[in-house]
């Protein structure tokens, strides 16, 4: 009888230990957990999705589709065992996702990643060279003033940045003089001190844009290699433009994304307004705040402060905008 006690207590404590999910992996902890590539998309694929974490929903107040919003609730950098997002995935609080468990690997890079200090880590060799603007298809040669300056002027030109005032660190990318007077080495990307802060881990390198702004594109981060990489040339080029075309995805997210995400996204949202997916951009041009910031008109300051689009590309909002009224 005592040993079938035993045997039954054994029993117990099995099942009770398979309702948790601890991670059981050791990867070597000096290797960085990135979290573009490693962490992500794990929380993308099985937690933001809809109905349940993701930007629109947000069950039980977690968006868990981007870095700013997955850090500012349920993560205590530095120990995963007192974050309640590590809680769930492991079964220590109600297990997420509920039907279907996180594999032992995925549960472990999580963990890792919040031990290693849950920065916005980015695998440098998740940045293709493959990954490029395709110049020919823009109608003219690699460009400064289209394809680089727009990208610097929004994510990083900016007030208590690097704009002509406060010049962080000495840097200031608000214009072509300024940019090529630090940090760029023509011809060598790699050696360059600008595009290794966009590309390298925190652990290796001050990451640039901080948190918990979000990184650059891959599209961005390549432009700025290939301006670099083919001379930092000063070369400016028309911008190919038909203010009839104003497809929201082809035409006007891809200028949100240049012009305007750098100062409205998630960790950086000027004025309250954040404009990362299409709901928040429809949202301000319902509202009339996108056309009277584009044109400055009834009392409000002219956006983007420094890079003007071109009265093509403002057409093309505009129509765009005036088609949601329809």
């Amino acid at each position: 009888m005592k040993d079938i006690h035993c045997l039954s207590l054994i029993g117990l404590i099995i099942v009770f230990s398979s309702c948790t999910h601890e991670t059981t992996l050791q990867p070597d902890l000096e290797e960085v957990v990135y979290f573009n590539t490693q962490v992500l998309p794990i929380f993308q694929n099985t937690c933001a999705v809809s109905g349940c974490h993701n930007s629109g929903t947000k069950e039980e107040g977690y968006d868990l589709s981007n870095y700013a919003s997955i850090v500012s609730k349920g993560i205590i950098p530095g120990e995963s065992s007192k974050s309640e997002i590590y809680k769930t995935i492991t079964g220590k609080s109600e297990l997420m996702p509920p039907n279907n468990p996180l594999s032992v690997e995925q549960r472990t890079l999580v963990r890792l990643w919040i031990d290693q200090g849950a920065d916005e880590t980015i695998d440098p060799e998740s940045i293709s060279d493959s990954i490029v603007i395709d110049s020919t298809a823009q109608g003219a040669s690699f460009c400064f003033s289209r394809d680089v300056y727009p990208i610097l002027t929004s994510n990083c030109g900016t007030s208590g940045c690097h704009d002509a005032t406060t010049q962080e660190e000495g840097y200031n990318f608000t214009s072509y003089e300024t940019t090529i007077a630090r940090g760029v080495i023509s011809g060598d990307a790699n050696q360059s001190k600008i595009y290794k802060v966009i590309t390298t881990s925190k652990n290796e390198d001050d990451f640039m844009p901080p948190s918990p702004r979000s990184p650059l594109t891959a599209a961005q981060i390549s432009a700025i290699r290939k301006w670099i990489d083919e001379g930092i040339k000063n070369e400016e080029c028309a911008v190919q433009c038909d203010a009839n075309e104003f497809d929201f995805t082809i035409n006007i997210s891809p200028l949100v994304e240049t012009y305007c995400q750098g100062c409205h996204q998630s960790g950086a949202s000027n004025g309250g307004v954040i404009l990362e997916t299409e709901a928040e951009i429809r949202a301000i041009a319902n509202d009339g705040r996108f056309v009277n910031t584009l044109n400055a008109t009834n009392g409000y300051s002219k956006m983007p402060p420094v890079n003007n689009l071109t009265s093509c590309e403002v057409d093309q909002i505009t129509n765009w905008i005036n088609t949601l009224a329809q």
